[in-house]
This record gives structure tokens, C-alpha cells and sequence, in this order.
């Protein structure tokens, strides 16, 4: 019993990579999809991601504020704001997904989990956006840009879709 206890410590705690972290999000490995002869990859992949895609296919990038020394939390407010030269260019589409602390969704007023580019998000006339994370539904202008957070402790997942032709990076998480 306890060695499968130090299995499974060693498997989720290198499978966040903290050193990877860039704004606070960290990147999936890009060998998860492609094992070979990286067992500790492998298993994290079939722990965690049994589905992943190539590099080529998908980006997956997860934020859950270890990188910044904290945790999110759905009392507080917080905004992530895409700049036109920061919007990720994908082939198909991009979303941002909000987990519960027991990493499932929660129940929320708008019934909406995440949001996506193919979403009617509100934007400004140069095409950059604000996104806006936080349990209290915000102003009526900026419902379409909400993603309810549970009050509690709170992580987010970023995926993006098809021929990805540039760096994909989401924007620093900031708190208001």
C-alpha cells in the first residue's frame, strides 16, 4: 500500500511541471502524446489525459496558481485580457474551461463551464477582449464574457484546436 501511495505521489506531482509554467499556465509535455520509451510520461498521460492529441493537433495548457506560490479562489475577482497580438490563432477553436477544487464542474446560474472562441464573446473594436472569472455575476455589459467560478478553490484548463500557427499562450490571470 504504501509503495502504490509513493506511486502515485511521484506520478501527479512531475506531471506539473512548475518549471514549465510561463504566465502562470503550464504546458502539457509535447511527447504526452507520443510515449515511446518514456514510461513516467506514458503513465501520466494514461492517468491524466488518456485522449491527448499531438502537439500538432492540440495545445493543452492547465493554471492552477501553484506557479504564482497561491491558489484561486472564487470569492476573489480575477480577468484575463486578450490584446489583439495575443489572440490565439488556431485553425479550429480555443476554449478556457473552469474546474472546481475537486477538479468536475460545478453548478452555476448560466449553466456555462468555460468559454470559447466561436462564442459570442464581447469585444472591443480592435478585437481584444476581457474575460472575466469570479462567483458574483459581474455588470449586465460583461455577462457574455463571464465564467462563473464556485466560491471555493478553483483551477483553469486552456485548449486550443488545429494547426496551431503560433506560440498559443493565454495572458497572465490577474486578480482585481
Amino acid at each position: 500500500m504504501d509503495r502504490d501511495r509513493k506511486a502515485k505521489n511521484e506520478i501527479s506531482s512531475s506531471a506539473l511541471d512548475l518549471s514549465l509554467a510561463e504566465n502562470g499556465w503550464i504546458r502539457s509535455p509535447e511527447n504526452a502524446a507520443r510515449r515511446e520509451d518514456d514510461y513516467l510520461t506514458r503513465t501520466q498521460a494514461a492517468w491524466f489525459a488518456p485522449h491527448i492529441n499531438t502537439v500538432e493537433e492540440a495545445v493543452y495548457l492547465v493554471n492552477i496558481a501553484k506557479s504564482q506560490g497561491n491558489t484561486y479562489n472564487g470569492s476573489n475577482r480575477y480577468t484575463i485580457t486578450f490584446g489583439k497580438e495575443n489572440i490565439p490563432n488556431v485553425k479550429y477553436f480555443w476554449s478556457i474551461t473552469l474546474y472546481g477544487q475537486n477538479g468536475l464542474f460545478f453548478d452555476n446560474p448560466l449553466n456555462r463551464y468555460g468559454i470559447r472562441s466561436i462564442d459570442d464573446i464581447e469585444k472591443e473594436s480592435d478585437g481584444s477582449f476581457t474575460l472575466y472569472i469570479q462567483n458574483e455575476k459581474p455588470e449586465e455589459d460583461k455577462e457574455k464574457n463571464w465564467i462563473p467560478a464556485s466560491k471555493g478553490v478553483f483551477s483553469l484548463s486552456f485548449r486550443a484546436y488545429g494547426e496551431i500557427t503560433k506560440t498559443v499562450l493565454p495572458p497572465v490571470l490577474k486578480r482585481d
